[in-house]
């Protein structure tokens, strides 16, 4: 005989039980918090994605967009507190400092892949700081990392 696939029921508790992320019953509580899931009927069951799902949406929609992701006020701070170290009279407009943001993203998205190919080279998941030093040197950016130095910007 066959096997044949069977969908996994959702079974709702009677009214009035709480119920916890993905329609599972609460067990062992009394009260129910209110939260804006709260319907009149009881509570809203919520959806619950596979993991990986949301991830992979909100990459789609970072991809389709063309708004920075860097914040805009922590990016300025940045650089004024860099130009000070350099000079301490040096003034921005606001069109530079949105070219300057537009060439550090773009570069930040060039240099990560190139990141994570040197993890995986490494037979790693997860990126680390070295891969991110070893791609800037294969690329020609950083000629000496073993350099110790906190701040690569400043002038010797």
């Amino acid at each position: 005989m066959a096997r044949v696939k069977q969908s996994a029921v959702l079974h709702h508790p009677p009214m009035g039980e709480p119920m916890g992320p993905g329609g599972r019953r609460i067990v062992g509580t009394s009260l129910v918090r209110k939260t804006k899931a709260m319907t009149s009927t009881g509570i809203k069951i919520t959806k619950r994605y596979r993991p990986g799902t949301r991830a992979l949406r909100d990459i789609r929609k970072l991809q389709a967009s063309t708004s920075l992701l860097i914040p805009r006020a922590p990016f300025v701070r940045l650089v004024r507190e860099v130009a000070q170290e350099v000079r301490h009279d040096f003034r921005f407009t606001k069109e530079c400092i949105a070219v300057i943001q537009e060439a550090a993203e773009s570069h930040v998205v060039e240099v990560i892949p190139d990141a994570y190919a040197c993890a995986r080279h490494a037979k790693r998941v997860t990126r680390m700081p070295k891969d991110l030093l070893l791609a800037q040197r294969i690329r020609g950016e950083r000629s000496r990392p073993w350099n110790l130095d906190r701040r690569p910007w400043t002038l010797r």
